[in-house]
């Protein structure tokens, strides 16, 4: 996906209402993927915590991103996932730049998806979004790797999104260099 939107919610489930949030996982799915612009949904649980998660959802555009968020407030769904789930999404809306084999439509459990945000001096979005689009291809070559995707913030565009699915958790920890990667990374396993 070289356009379009790709939408980014992390949130925590709190200690022992796991099964309850099922609901609300499944009913933000349904509304999500009411839109034509739909193209696919994800949600992947850390493999540093079992309570945290994060859901990756993919537009045509923002403007039908837009019209489902603006459904979902109207109709009190966010309001509900807050007060009954406990659950406060940080959602970011980012416009991908950059892509390689990147199908987030076919996820299956297990797969592991690594993703790192880094917001840059002004000026030097570029600069990086150019460094990662050189360590997706690099890696790439790992047997495991399923696709890339870099993306800008599409209102702060110093902040930059990368992300890489993976087959194994192996193949995953192969992309890692041996000194670290100098940023943050986290990493997912597919949850539904």
């Amino acid at each position: 996906m070289s356009s379009g939107v790709t939408v980014v919610s992390r949130f925590q489930i709190k200690r022992g209402k796991l099964l309850e949030s099922e609901a609300m996982m499944s009913s933000y799915t349904s509304t999500a993927s009411s839109s034509s612009g739909f193209l696919s949904t994800s949600v992947w649980q850390s493999l540093d915590d079992k309570y945290s998660f994060c859901r990756l959802v993919q537009y045509r555009s923002i403007e039908e991103w837009q019209t489902v968020y603006d459904t979902m407030v109207k109709s009190g769904f966010l309001a509900d996932a807050v007060q009954r789930y406990d659950v406060v999404p940080d959602i970011e809306m980012y416009r991908p730049v950059w892509t390689k084999s990147c199908d987030l439509s076919k996820v299956q459990t297990g797969q592991i998806l690594s993703l790192s945000v880094r917001t840059t001096d002004p000026g030097y979005a570029q600069e990086w979004v150019d460094e990662l689009k050189d360590i997706f291809e690099s890696i790439s070559l790992i047997p495991g790797f399923m696709g890339a995707e870099v993306a800008q913030n599409h209102i702060v565009a110093e902040e930059v999104l990368g992300l890489a699915h993976w087959a194994t958790k192996p193949a995953f920890e192969g992309s890692i260099p041996m000194h670290g990667s100098g940023y943050p990374i986290r990493a997912y396993q597919a949850y539904r």
